[in-house]
């Protein structure tokens, strides 16, 4: 094995470690975002089609466009969750539901460090939550074995 395979294999893990954890990270700090006010410029429905193994499943989520103000200042964010794939069903109803939800309380969630980063949804699904602990033990397994063969090899 050449060590430039290993050098790739110990970023790859690293750079999961880095996803997993900055989400996860992320997640843990949204109770402590501040609820702010919001406007709504733009609500509609958005689709996306997700292939896995043979089956081909649409998954319907909301897409809103909103302005807030913090400290004077005027925010526009698209951002209604943290991972979109929190907030997917499985009808466009359900999600047009979410979308009247979203209109109704007018109500998202901003990052007190960086009031640029806004949410109307403030946590991960468990799933997805358990998807990124997914990627830092993996991203650990694969940096382990890319030093381990590393020095069975090299060293």
């Amino acid at each position: 094995m050449n060590a430039f395979l290993l050098l790739l294999l110990f970023a790859t893990g690293l750079f999961f470690i880095w996803k997993g954890r900055s989400v996860l990270a992320l997640n843990k700090k949204m109770p402590t975002w501040r609820k702010v006010g919001i406007d709504i410029l733009e609500a509609d429905v958005a689709s996306e089609l997700d292939v896995i193994q043979y089956a081909r499943l649409t998954y319907y989520y909301p897409v809103v466009r909103y302005r807030y103000a913090v400290g004077g200042r005027d925010i526009e964010s698209r951002r209604v969750a943290l991972d979109r794939k929190s907030i997917w069903v499985d009808s466009p109803s359900h999600a047009a539901v979410l979308v009247e939800q979203i209109c109704k309380e007018k109500t998202a969630y901003c990052d007190p460090d960086d009031p640029r980063r806004s949410v109307i949804y403030p946590s991960l699904s468990p799933k997805r939550v358990s998807h990124y602990r997914t990627f830092v033990l993996a991203g650990t397994i694969l940096v382990v074995v890319s030093v381990w063969l590393f020095v069975k090899l090299f060293i």
